[in-house]
Formats: C-alpha cells, structure tokens, sequence
C-alpha cells in the first residue's frame, strides 16, 4: 500500500510552512520576463528572505530550515554576492534591463533573473502573498483529509490553486468527483459527467511516466487535450484514478508539482475511505494479513480474534489467491471480491494482499467441502468464466496460525501456473484448468527447493490424507490406509486387493467407496491416483525419519 504523504518530494522540516517547487515559482513569473533560469532543477523553497539594498531582511523565523530551501530575493548587482557567501543558496534577482551578464551562466542551477516591472518592495509582497497563498491550499487540504472529508471537498478545494479540470473515479471506471467549477474541456469528459463513467478504453491508455506514479497522456482524438494521471493503488491493488486535462497545448512543470499535492491528498482520503470500507466488508482483513505476513501474535491474541468470526471450533481452512493482474481483460477489484465471497457456498472470509485477492475458505468437517474438486467447480463457474483469472490454493489445514504457510504455497502455485498448464496441453484428456492446486505443483518446488525450510516442507507433508487415515486406522483398529494403498498399487483391481488382504471384494470396493465420497476424490482420474501414490512414497518415507529436512538433504 502506497503510505499517506509518499509522493512528497521535500523535507518537511518545519511544519506549517509551504511547499513551493521552482516550477510553481517559474509560474507565478509568468507575467514576468525571464531573463535566466535553471533548465531543469527539483528545487523545492519552503519560505523567503529578502535582501534590500545588500541587508538580510528575513520575514519569518527560520530555525529548522536549510539554506537550500529558503528563496532568496536580491537586486541583481547583489545576487552574485548572495550566492558565493552560500553554496547552497538560490536567488531570485531583479534586473532593470534586459542584459544577460556573464558571470550568471557559472549559477544558472541556483539562479533565476526577472526583468523588473515592480518596485523592490511590491514584488516582495507579491511573492510573499503567493507563498502564503500556497500555504493556505495546503492547509485546506489537509483539513479535508483529516476530517475525513469527501473527493468531491477535496477536488474543488484543489481547484483554487490548479485551474485545470480534474477529475477521480474508481478501479471500475465509475467517475467519484471531479471540479464542478471548471467546464470540461472536450465531450468525452462532458460524456463521463453525464453517464458517470469513464470509457474503459481511455483510461486504461498511458505513457510517459512521471515520477511518483504521475503518468503523462498524450493527446488523442477523443482527449485532444494532454493529461496527468495518477492511479490510487492500497494493498498493491487499484483503488481509483486522478486525471487532470490541461486547457493548453502542455501541462508546465509547476501545474505538475501541484498535482502531486493534490494526488497526494486524494491518496491519503482513499486510504482512509478504503479502511472504512474494509471493516464492513471483510472487518478481519488486518488480523488476516498480520499471519499472513509472518507476525506470529500469541494464542490469546488469535482466539480472542477467531471467536469474533463465523468459523467453527474446530475447522479446517483452505486458502484460495486469486491474481488479478494475470487476465487481459480490465478487472475491477470489487466485482471479483463479490464473486469470490460466494465460494464454499459463502463459507469463506475475503481479503487482500499484495496485490492478490485472498478467500479463506473454512469447514468443521473440511475433507469433503474444502475438496480440491468442489474448489476447483466453485473458482471455474464463479471466476474464470467471468473474469479470465486462474486462481491457485493451498492444501488443506488445520491451524489458522499457519496462514502464512498456506499463502506462501498458493503463490508458488500461481509461480507455477504456466509450467502447470503447459504440461495440461500435452494430456490428451486434460481440460484448462481453473484453479491450481499447491500439490500439483510440490514435484516441480521440490526439485528447485531453493527456499526450503523445515517449517514449510513440515507443514506441507503433515496435512495428507494418509496422515489422517493413518490416524484413525490407530483410533478405531481399521485398515482403511493398507486397503487404500493396495488398491492404488494394483492399479484399482479390486479381486487382486482382496485375496492380498484376505477380504471379499466388496469389502474393498464399499472400504474404497468411502473414502473418495469423504475426502471426495476421483480415483478414475489418473492426475489424483498418482498424486495419491506420491502422497504414499513421501508418508512412509516420513515413518522412518526424524527430520523431514533430512529427506531433502543432497549429502544423504
């Protein structure tokens, strides 16, 4: 998530003053002359000193500041003087004439000089009046954002500094504010009032990038006017979008620095308006991400957090990511969310995180409902169909505080989606595929291993379905496991199972029957008996060894 305040580009050293970039200043000279000025400088004055007849005559107390940030104002014959004393001053001179001396070309990076039109006095108060004229904008917007004031506040009180027409709307195109005061400057833009949309086409078109995330739009024919833009990203996900259209053939450099402001501000209200949002929609969203991202609170912390929510005691999770930046088409954030909250018939908790959509799913009795099979149908009909986007899963688990465990495999599934599919294309019988499971994937991280540690291949070999057949088999003196195994080793005959284990073979085949109905498999399927036989190999292996770490080891 973008944090309040980063596309500030100054040190904000003392608070309450202004922040004027040089090409706001260069703006403000615009009914000036100017005579020298540096070709490209990011300088930025937060106050002003004045030197009248070669005396220093500050305005404002200046403790804090740099020397770099404070504009100085000086006849010319002064200027050279001001800025050898000071390698780090920046000096505005005033010239009677039109004479381009020299020696300004060694300052021109600290150096800018007006033709005077003005007296010394009237043009310090112009300057200091426009300092404080920006102050006050900033003031005004910073008061909108803390009291939590609307886009449409805060884009109209933007306009008194920006004369140009913005507007803002959402990750879906719908139009959120935009400044009343200002006509819009071609009919599309008149068109996207009206409808209160934005055309997809157009906003999803940029080039040119700024920095701080501010992209330049070059003119076309249904924008002839060129544009800024800025896209609002929280949680690495598109929240909504900041256009300004400049009324003339280019947008200046101080029109651009203002804009950052203003994007600024309209970040931090989004943040806010956002987590507003967040706790109707999904009010567990930051208790989620803090086990997702490794933070392991205490078990107080997590009861007291789960007793608040719909799931069950005891449960069974199965976490689901969902990439939206992998369809070609545009994918609004809050249609997939609406669509994602009806997997595992609504028993699922959404959220996101970097970028990707989350759904926990969870189930008291999850072998079946959280079946790889039912999640494949719930993402295939509720996603893929409509949006063009293959999600990836876990495994089944039984700890939510293993949370961060389960999303670190279903983004190595995602990683792996093309190699998964590709090999998808080769099976004759195979169909594309909707949803990838972490177990489909294992072979392929196994072999890579490169970020291995016990913790995680721990977790991803102690939740199989041997492990709890195994385990009942101990509670109630079966042999569910044994019946199961040989039915995969002898290729599902059934005569052969039975005279091996001395059995009728209809117990074998009822014994079998019952297993794919409660963890709810497909035993015809060729993919789900070998990755059964490989859930087998790696479950005896496992008996013998102390350490799974140890079954990984290159030297043994």
């Amino acid at each position: 998530m973008k944090a309040p305040n980063e596309l500030r580009t100054i040190d904000q050293t003392a608070e309450g003053l202004p922040t004027v970039t040089l090409g706001m200043f260069v703006d403000f000279l615009s009914d000036y002359e100017i005579l020298a000025q540096p070709k490209d400088s990011r300088r930025v004055f937060r106050w002003l000193s004045a030197f009248a007849r070669g005396e220093h005559t500050p305005l404002l107390p200046l403790s804090g500041l740099r020397n770099g940030q404070i504009l100085n104002l000086c006849r010319v014959d002064t200027a050279r003087r001001v800025l050898d004393d000071d390698k780090n001053a920046f000096v505005c001179a005033l010239s009677s004439d039109s004479t381009i001396s020299p020696w300004m070309a060694e300052y021109e990076d600290r150096l800018i000089v007006v033709r005077q039109k003005d007296t010394f006095s009237y043009f310090l108060f112009l300057v200091q009046r426009f300092f404080t004229d920006v102050m006050m904008w900033e003031n005004e917007l910073d008061r909108v954002v803390l009291r939590r004031g609307s886009l449409h506040d805060l884009l109209n009180v933007g306009n008194s500094a920006i004369s140009d027409f913005v507007l803002c709307y959402d990750a879906s195109c719908n139009v959120l504010a935009y400044t009343e005061r200002i006509d819009p400057p071609d009919d599309t833009f008149r068109s996207a009032i009206e409808t209160g949309c934005e055309p997809y086409e157009d906003a999803l078109s940029s080039q040119g990038a700024l920095p701080h995330g501010i992209s330049v739009i070059d003119p076309t024919e249904k924008h002839p006017c060129p544009r800024l833009r800025y896209d609002v990203r929280i949680e690495e996900v598109h929240f909504a979008s900041l256009v300004l259209a400049g009324a003339g053939k280019a947008v200046s450099r101080g029109t651009k620095d203002l804009f950052a402001e203003l994007a600024d501000r309209v970040s931090s209200l989004c943040d806010s308006l956002w987590r507003d949002q967040v706790r109707i929609d999904s009010p567990h969203h930051f208790f989620f991400t803090r086990l997702i991202e490794g933070d392991a609170p205490d078990e107080e912390y997590i009861g007291a957090h789960m007793a608040s929510t719909l799931i069950p005691d005891p449960a069974q999770f199965k976490l689901i990511v969902l990439d939206l930046e992998q369809s070609s088409r545009s994918t609004p954030l809050a249609a997939v969310a609406s669509a994602a909250k009806r997997i595992n018939h609504g028993d699922c908790y959404c959220f996101t995180h970097k970028g990707n959509l989350c759904v926990l799913c969870y189930a008291s009795e999850g072998d079946s409902q959280l079946s790889h099979k039912k999640s494949y149908s719930d993402v295939e009909q509720l996603i893929t169909k409509s949006f063009d986007i293959i999600g990836s899963s876990s495994q089944i688990f039984e700890s939510i505080a293993d949370l961060d465990l389960a999303y670190r495999q279903a983004v190595i599934a995602n990683n792996l989606r093309e190699i998964i599919q590709e090999e998808s294309k080769n099976d004759d019988f195979a169909s594309d595929s909707a949803l990838i499971p972490f177990e489909n994937c294992i072979i392929y991280y196994l072999i890579g291993k490169t970020d291995a540690d016990e913790r995680f291949l721990s977790f991803a070999f102690s939740h199989t379905l041997m492990q709890k057949i195994s385990a009942e088999d101990e509670t109630h003196n079966t042999n569910y496991l044994e019946i199961f195994w040989q039915y995969l080793a002898c290729e599902r005959n059934a005569t052969a199972v039975a005279e091996r284990l001395h059995l009728h073979r209809n117990t074998v085949l009822y014994r079998i029957d019952k297993i794919q109905k409660r963890f709810d498999l497909d035993l015809s399927s060729q993919d789900v008996r070998e990755k059964m036989l490989v859930d087998f190999k790696v479950f005896f292996l496992m008996q013998h060894r102390s350490s799974i770490q140890r079954l990984f080891d290159d030297t043994l």
